[in-house]
Parts: structure tokens; C-alpha cells; sequence
């Protein structure tokens, strides 16, 4: 019970950081397709070099999943919208 508890508070962390983007995050993913390439994230933060998005990047599949994005936004990697 205790192991289920925790998994539901990391999924309402989670959450919360996906409703934090908010719009920002649909600017970002140009196409809908629920993945940011490099070049849909420096589109939009254009300070982002290619190493940034690869250290971002973390299971190397070229584009961003919701999670990658909010860890390297919480590492300061990436702006978070409320950064501008």
C-alpha cells in the first residue's frame, strides 16, 4: 500500500509540472505528435544548443517526451514559461 501511495504522489508531481507548462508546451510540440525535436524546442527557446537538448534527451531517442522536458526544465536546462 505504502509502495501505491508513493507512486500516486510522484504521478500528482508529475501533473502538476505538465499543468505548469501549460500552453507553453503545445507552442513547443509544432506538430501534436507528443514529442519536441531539437529543432521545435529551438524554435521556441532558441538559446537551447544541440548539446543542451542531448543532456535533456535522456533515453537518446532524438525528441523530448513530456517527462524529459520538465526534468530539464527543474534542472534549469530549459526556460520554464514563467521564465518569459
Amino acid at each position: 500500500m505504502t509502495k501505491f501511495i508513493v507512486i500516486l504522489l510522484g504521478l500528482g508531481v508529475l501533473a502538476n509540472s505538465a499543468i505548469a507548462m501549460g500552453e507553453k508546451a503545445i507552442e513547443v510540440d509544432a506538430n501534436g505528435d507528443g514529442l519536441m525535436t531539437v529543432d521545435e524546442v529551438q524554435a521556441v527557446y532558441p538559446d537551447i544548443t544541440a548539446e543542451v537538448f542531448a543532456e535533456v534527451d535522456t533515453n537518446n531517442d532524438g525528441a523530448l517526451d513530456d517527462a524529459e522536458m520538465i526534468m530539464g526544465q527543474e534542472k534549469g536546462l530549459i526556460p520554464t514559461p514563467s521564465d518569459g
